[in-house]
């Protein structure tokens, strides 16, 4: 039996709306370590709080709410990328997120040229969310109920700011974000030579001082 129009669009409604209400989903399939300016160590208790938090809160997100950038309290904004704008300092998530992504969309494409012109239709709706003011931002791409984090952005790297003259500010380091100090296998290696050196003079001190203080008989 075929429908009426008036089912069809019945039909597509509820097809819509359980589409826009569908909660997001979060993936770190494409996440990008190898761009020095985000990063994720070396920060102290409170930023790992707010961005588990932030995590919680997005999965707690409607699509609708991301695409519209409605929601309450992430700040969700879309990323406009664009090689001439001032206040942007990529034009796009690295060539390995790119790749990455058109693999996965090659099973589904019927060429390279497809899977590569949808991937860029992707990497078009990118947004980032606020973990705060002092902790940065965090930024993907959304590929159906799917968030797709790539970068960390704790130093506001994506977008800097402008000075006071109007130039665009200098990308903050992991060093200059870094508020717990990380170690190389190398050195702890060293520190645990200096501590064996450290416990072996104890031993040789206690040996000496109970030699010392031993009764006389």
């Amino acid at each position: 039996m075929a429908l009426n129009s008036a089912q069809i669009f019945s039909i597509s409604e509820q097809a819509h709306k359980k589409a826009v209400e569908a909660k997001v989903r979060i993936s770190f399939q494409y996440i990008d370590w190898s761009t020095d300016s985000f990063f994720a160590h070396g920060l102290n208790a409170e930023y790992y709080h707010k961005l588990f938090s932030a995590f919680h809160a997005l999965k707690l997100a409607s699509v609708d709410e991301i695409r519209k950038q409605t929601h309450p309290s992430l700040q969700i904004k879309s990323i406009r990328w664009k090689k001439s704008a001032k206040h942007i300092t990529q034009d796009s998530f690295p060539d390995s997120v790119m790749e990455s992504l058109k693999r996965s969309l090659l099973h589904q494409a019927q060429t390279m040229i497809d899977a590569s012109l949808q991937a860029d239709d992707l990497i078009r709706d990118s947004f980032e969310f606020s973990l705060s003011k002092n902790y940065g931002r965090v930024h993907g791409f959304l590929f159906g109920d799917t968030f797709h984090i790539v970068w960390f952005d704790p130093g506001h790297n994506l977008f800097p700011g402008m000075t006071k003259g109007g130039k665009k500010k200098r990308v903050t380091s992991v060093e200059h974000v870094r508020q717990v100090q990380s170690c190389s296998p190398e050195a702890v290696n060293e520190l645990r030579n200096e501590n064996d050196v450290l416990r072996q003079e104890l031993d040789e001190c206690l040996t000496l001082l109970n030699e010392a203080t031993e009764p006389q008989f």
